[in-house]
């Protein structure tokens, strides 16, 4: 634990002088070696591979970070990030429900919300990480609506999806 505030300290200075993303990533992933309970390195990682396009490394360690604390705050913030990503980079179309979706659940909007996104996991062609985060942020919408029968039911589904 010693050594990772300073390599986490690193990744944030290598990151903000646009450093070779080799030294970047090595240095937040020295922090979480160090200390595998590095939130804010696995949170900012997470955030660096999807500005960097590595999805599904960023997904990871989004699911990482969400078993070792479930209220992190830049959870949500993240999990946005990895589906604009993924809407930005997926082949086709996204289908309208799972937009008008997130779009509900960033607003507040979670009854809202859990209608157009329970749309948006029936659709067949809706990617693995799609219906994943899908799920994700219907387990929170149910969660902040005081449903946590529900809230588990999605979010035991969303775990099975790797």
């Amino acid at each position: 634990p010693y050594y990772a505030e300073p390599a986490f300290n690193l990744g944030n200075a290598l990151r903000r002088m646009n450093a070779n993303a080799e030294d970047v990533i090595g240095a937040y992933r020295n922090a979480i070696e160090y200390d595998p309970g590095h939130r804010k390195a696995r949170a900012n990682l997470a955030e660096y591979l999807i500005e960097a396009g590595n999805v599904s490394g960023a997904s990871e360690l989004i699911m990482e970070l969400k078993q070792l604390q479930p209220d992190f705050p830049t959870l949500e913030y993240l999990e946005v990030r990895l589906y604009q990503k993924e809407q930005t980079t997926a082949q086709g179309k996204m289908p309208e429900s799972m937009r008008i979706g997130v779009i509900a659940y960033a607003a507040n909007e979670h009854d809202k919300a859990i209608t157009y996104l329970m749309s948006a996991i029936e659709d067949p062609q809706l990617s693995g990480n799609l219906r994943k985060t899908a799920l994700s942020l219907l387990a929170r919408s149910y969660d902040v609506l005081g449903d946590a029968t529900r809230s588990t039911t999605y979010r035991q589904q969303a775990d099975a999806i790797e």
